[in-house]
Order: C-alpha cells, then structure tokens, then sequence
C-alpha cells in the first residue's frame, strides 16, 4: 500500500481519453469508496508515471448512474490518444 498524501482521498491525477470526451480522476486504491468517486489504480501494478514500457492498471466503472468513468470506454479505437 502508498500513500501520497495524507488524505486518503486525494486525487492522484486524472485521465484524459479526448476522443470520448473523457476527463476523470485517478484516486490510489481500486476500492469500491474511490470507485465511486472516479477511476482508481489498482494496487500491486506500476503508477503511471512518465516512462515507456509502463503498464498501469486503471480501474473504473461503466454503469454509475451519476457519471460517465468508463461508460463508453467500448468506443475507443486503436490509435486514440489516452493522457495522465
């Protein structure tokens, strides 16, 4: 487990997927708390820190009825451009 700051909920960062018109936080910790909240890193793999070769997790639902997270995450084509 990590820790950042000292508030556990704390956004670590967020996700762009501008072709989807996506825009989300990243929370630490793929808990059912954060992903309520937006997209969470799955502990236990890499952070998505700038490099090559890197390979995150990124957790996220499909179905809140409150925001879009991942709803239309089957829309994506390959070549479309995802920012951190």
């Amino acid at each position: 487990n990590y820790q950042v700051s000292d508030d556990p909920d704390a956004v670590y960062g967020y996700l762009s997927i501008p072709s989807l018109e996506i825009m989300e936080p990243v929370y630490l910790g793929a808990d059912y708390h954060h992903l309520g909240m937006g997209l969470a890193h799955v502990d236990g793999t890499p952070l998505p820190l700038d490099g090559t070769g890197i390979r995150s997790v990124i957790a996220g639902h499909r179905a809140e009825p409150s925001h879009v997270f991942f709803r239309h995450l089957d829309q994506l084509k390959v070549g479309d451009a995802l920012y951190y």
